[in-house]
Order: C-alpha cells, then structure tokens, then sequence
C-alpha cells in the first residue's frame, strides 16, 4: 500500500503535424513537414509520508515544441538517389515551483519562476547508391547546432539568474545491405553520434549551479540479417557494439557523465503471419554493459537491464463499416542496477537497490471507418496493464524512493487521416 497517497500527477497533451510534398522535375522533388505539440505536467509531491507529511511542493511544468524540416529528394535513375535539407527546431519550457502548507495544497509561496529555450538547427545529406545489382551503399553527414538559454527567477532573488549554452558537432556514418537470393539480406552500418545535455541537466535550475555535464559522444557498429523464410514467417538478427564518451546516465534522477562506457548486444525478431487474420511477433534483446573507466570499472550501466523481451498476437478481421483488429502485447523487463556501484540490497528510503524484473500485459482494438465525410476515421480502445501488475520503472532520490509503473488504465480515441 502507497505510503505517500498524497502525491498526484496531472498530464494534458497535444500535438499536430502537417506534410507536403510536389514534385519539381521528374527527378527532384520537395517534401516539408511542419510538427507542434504541447505538454502540461504538474506534479504534487508531498514532503513527506502520509504520517508526517505536514506540506507539498508542486511543480507546474509546461512544455512547447514547434519544428520544420525541408527537404529535396533527387534521384535521377533507380539505382542514386540524394535527399539534402536541414531542421529547425525550438522549444521552451515554462517551470514553476510553489511550496504548500498542507499535503493536498494546490496553491502556495512562489519559490521558482524559469523558462528554459532550446533553438536546434540541422543540415544534412544523405545518399543512397547501388553500383551493382542488390549491393546499396548508404553514407550521410550531418551538421547539428544547438542553443540553449534561461532565464531563472527564484524567491527572494537568490541564485538562479540567466545563462546560454552553444553546443555544435558533425557526425555521419554509413550503411551497407545486401540482397542474397531467395530473399535474405545482409547489412551493416557505422555512425557516430553526439548528444548534447539538455539545459536542465547541464544546469541546476533551483540554484543556477553548473552540474559540468560534458557532451556525450557515440561510435555505433551494427552488424545482421533479414531473412523472409516462407511468405508466413521471416526472421531477423542484429548484432550490435556501441562506445561512449561522456556518456550521460541517471542513478537515482541524478545525472552525471560516466566517462567511457561500452553497450553490445543481441537483438532478433521473428514475425509470423498474416495467416487467416492471424499474425504473431517476438523480439528479444540481451545486452551487457560496461563502465570502462573511473572507480566503477567493470560494472553493469545502471538502467541497463540484460534481456528485453515483448511479444504481440493480433487478428484483423472485417465488420459491416469496415476492418477490425485486435491485439494482445506484453513486454518483460529484466532485473536492472540503478547506481554505478551495482548496489542489491535496497536502502530503507527506497533511493538505491536493484529493480526488480516485471513482465506487462496490455490490449488494444481498433475499428477502421473509411471514407467518411471528413476523411478515413480510426476508432480505437485499450487496456494498458491489463493484469494490474505491480512493478517498479526506476528510482527517484528527489522523491524519496520508488516510482511506480503505471496501473491498469483504460483508454479510447479516434484518429483521421485526410
């Protein structure tokens, strides 16, 4: 039973996104796509158990994204094809904080005022080749930028204050595939990737302080095969080995750099079906993980569990307005460290200790409705956790403990396309 029943999150969110495309030559053509949403969260978290709580802290957060992306695609025979452009994205987030007299307060003293901006511009060019019949050569570049600003106000004007942070970095990579016959194909691919730290994390919001959050860095090999067996049943294997510099992992929601880490693995898929309506998955993922270097050399990443595995059963079938489906999906999650040092044995304030594995059940129905008068309609219901299982996702030190995977939760909607 929950000890803190005080602690309440609320969510609303939005988004929207438009596409365009028009040809210009019979070999160039331009495509755009425009995409906003926004995101309320509110979390009210009181400051302490239920039996000694005498108050709360509420952080009120309001999140915007707005972005374009431009592209032109030229492919003057079957066998290239370039596709150039960039993308411009911004988004801000508005952060308050107020402190309440009572654990259910939904108002109270001012104690934090923020807005973060991040403005992220992006050029890239990729390409596609096939020198010779089934070998296709894929290499691209990328030139990425980002600007980060605050401005921070607190109570009685002590710490927070304004700061920038400019971030830039050209990455690229290349990719192979290869088509054997009767249907099989091999590929592989080599990228290098850079992943600068958000201004909340490079920062401290509540008292303006540096955290020195370095830029994290990638080099990814991936190596596999795809193989269509039977029109019922196809089969794919990926190998992969990932090194990083700086990279960024939380223990516990703080973030640090954890200098030089290793990720390689496994991951393979089989699919099966469509057959009479019935189609089936499953994937697995087996990961091992490594600090590389400092004091923790040798241990596991924390949130790095060693097996990942999710596996879905469907079946479409028709109905007098349209196509039906419906699905069952579950996914399991293994054991998982949340610390650098690979604590077991959690703490009594629920902050360090493993995670255990949990294994979730969900299903979804969908109900296709074509051509209505205002486009091609898409009913759907669900049931997220449909067991009501009990498990934890990670650790929170801010909150004191652990933080619950979501309960069973029902939900419904439509979408249109037109």
């Amino acid at each position: 039973q929950s000890q803190r029943s005080h602690d309440e999150f609320f969510g609303r969110r939005w988004a929207a996104t438009f596409k365009y495309s028009q040809p210009i030559t019979s070999s160039l053509t331009f495509e755009g796509t425009t995409y906003a949403n926004s995101f309320q969260r509110d979390w009210f978290i009181a400051n302490g158990p239920d039996a000694t709580a005498t108050g709360n802290t509420q952080f009120l957060r309001d999140f915007s994204v707005v972005g374009v992306r431009p592209t032109l695609s030229w492919s003057p025979n079957r066998r290239i094809k370039i596709i150039s452009g960039g993308k411009f994205h911004f988004e801000e987030l508005e952060d308050v904080v107020r402190s309440g007299t009572t654990p259910d307060a939904r108002n109270g003293t001012l104690d934090q005022e923020a807005e973060l901006t991040s403005l992220a511009g992006v050029l890239f060019t990729s390409a596609k080749f096939e020198p010779i019949e089934g070998l296709i050569i894929s290499p691209g570049i990328r030139y990425e930028r980002v600007t980060q600003e605050r401005e921070i106000g607190l109570r009685a004007g002590v710490g927070g204050g304004n700061g920038r942070l400019t971030t830039s970095e050209i990455v690229g990579g290349i990719g192979l595939l290869y088509h054997l016959p009767r249907g099989v194909e091999l590929f592989g691919n080599y990228s290098r990737n850079f992943q600068p730290p958000t201004f909340n994390e490079a920062t401290d919001p509540t008292s303006g302080t540096k955290n020195d959050l370095g830029v994290e860095t990638s080099n990814s090999y991936e190596v596999g095969f795809r193989s269509a067996m039977t029109n019922l049943l196809s089969i794919e294997g990926t190998g992969f080995w990932i090194d990083f510099d700086n990279q960024i992992i939380e223990e516990a929601g703080i973030l640090t750099n954890a200098a030089r880490t290793r990720h390689r693995g496994l991951e393979s898929t089989i699919t099966a079906g469509p057959w009479y309506g019935f189609s089936a998955n499953v994937n697995a993922t087996f990961l091992e993980t490594e600090f590389l270097k400092g004091g923790n050399k040798g241990n596991q990443l924390p949130s790095a569990p060693e097996l990942l595995f999710s596996w879905a059963v469907s079946y479409e079938f028709p109905t007098p307005i349209g196509p039906a489906r419906i699905q069952l999906d579950g996914n399991f999650v293994d054991e998982q460290y949340t610390d650098a040092a690979n604590t077991v044995a959690e703490s009594p304030d629920g902050n360090n200790g493993q995670l255990p594995s949990y294994h979730v059940t969900n299903l979804r129905m969908d109900f296709g409705v074509p051509k209505t008068t205002v486009g091609d309609m898409n009913l759907f219901w669900g049931v997220t956790n449909l067991t009501n299982e009990e498990y934890r996702v990670r650790r929170q030190a801010f909150v004191n403990g652990i933080i619950p995977g979501v309960t069973r939760t029902v939900y419904g909607g439509l979408s249109l396309k037109f």
